[in-house]
């Protein structure tokens, strides 16, 4: 099935080609204040939010960037695929837009990729309030106005926009099939890397997201977080990841050839996940609900300033994974907390 708004029989009158500096007006509802928070922020922190909203009745705001200020780049290629063209959402570290060589135009004409990239999104913006969401805005404009088999949208970045897209490939796995990571990967629920998503979604990155690491082959320490970044994916279950490292490239994006090995791997079939896998999953669910009974047995028996800070750590390392009994803990925690320790 195609995604695509207003398209008469699937063909967009929309234009093609390179389009720079392009002001969208599509706001995503993937980008929307409480959607927005339930992937990307853990159970009690978005529960937080919410309970704060309304017991202050100060209301966040809906979408955190105004699109009228916002510039896109956009390369939609002249001849439309049967079957609906392809998307790559990419993540830039500069405030400008990531810059599309002549190379990469020719590469994704030849297998009907669209690309967007967005501006003031680079590595000193706020990657919660900028730069996540405005990959979102661009996804959103691109589905609005030509058709896109969704089994052929991707996000990719490079460097800071690297690990972006990897931030974007976890929490919304049901939009994205697959991710790029160009010289940045953060391991999941470790250091500076993303949490797991909500259950639901997170199941989707472990069994059907393709991951794809694309660092120049020079590029030896961000070749060395790859490396850390796949062995968490492993430990995290994540079934389909294959390492297409460039030959003779440092810390730079794809020459073409680089390019389309690694879409080519984005771009097959998944296989199905076996027993081995069901088996990591099954082993996977034991060791988060053995470490939140741990933490729940601090709090009966007393330890509740102890187990306040274990219920933080194990959040920040397994987030949506855990079950939905850590809501009302953190709630408990938090109450006695304040008890304890009252506002002056």
């Amino acid at each position: 099935m195609l995604v695509w708004a207003g398209i008469a029989n699937g063909v967009s009158s929309a234009p093609t080609g390179w389009m720079p500096e392009q002001t969208f007006a599509d706001y995503s509802p993937l980008a929307a204040k409480w959607e927005y928070a339930r992937r990307i922020f853990s159970p009690t922190t978005l529960d937080r939010l919410q309970r704060f909203e309304r017991a202050s009745g100060v209301v966040a705001v809906e979408h955190t960037v105004d699109l009228a200020k916002e510039r896109f780049d956009l390369f939609v290629p002249g001849k439309q695929p049967e079957g609906g063209y392809g998307l790559l959402v990419f993540n830039s570290p500069m405030p400008i837009a990531m810059p599309l060589h002549p190379d990469w135009k020719r590469e994704l004409s030849r297998r009907g990729i669209i690309w967007v990239s967005s501006y003031r999104s680079g590595n000193q913006q706020n990657y919660i309030e900028r730069r996540l969401p405005l990959a979102l805005h661009g996804y959103e404009h691109v589905v609005q106005h030509y058709p896109v088999n969704p089994e052929r949208v991707y996000v990719g970045g490079f460097s800071g926009g690297s690990r972006v897209a990897e931030r974007l490939a976890v929490a919304f796995s049901d939009v994205f099939r697959g991710v790029m990571l160009v010289g940045g990967a953060d391991p999941i629920g470790e250091e500076a890397g993303p949490i797991p998503s909500p259950r639901e979604l997170m199941r989707l990155f472990q069994t059907r997201t393709k991951v794809v690491f694309a660092t120049g082959g020079e590029d030896l320490p961000n070749r060395a977080k790859d490396e850390r970044s796949r062995e968490n994916f492993e430990r995290l279950c994540v079934a389909h990841v294959d390492i297409a490292w460039v030959p003779r490239i440092g810390h730079w994006v794809p020459d073409r050839r680089g390019l389309d090995k690694a879409l080519d791997l984005l771009e097959r079939p998944v296989p199905p996940v076996g027993a081995e896998h069901a088996a990591c999953m099954q082993q996977l669910d034991a060791e988060v609900d053995a470490a939140f009974a741990d933490v729940q047995r601090m709090a009966d028996s007393g330890r509740e300033a102890e187990a306040g800070s274990a219920l933080g750590a194990l959040e920040d390392r397994f987030g949506g994974l855990l079950p939905d009994a850590v809501v009302p803990l953190g709630r408990t925690l938090s109450a006695h907390m304040q008890q304890h320790n009252p506002s002056p």
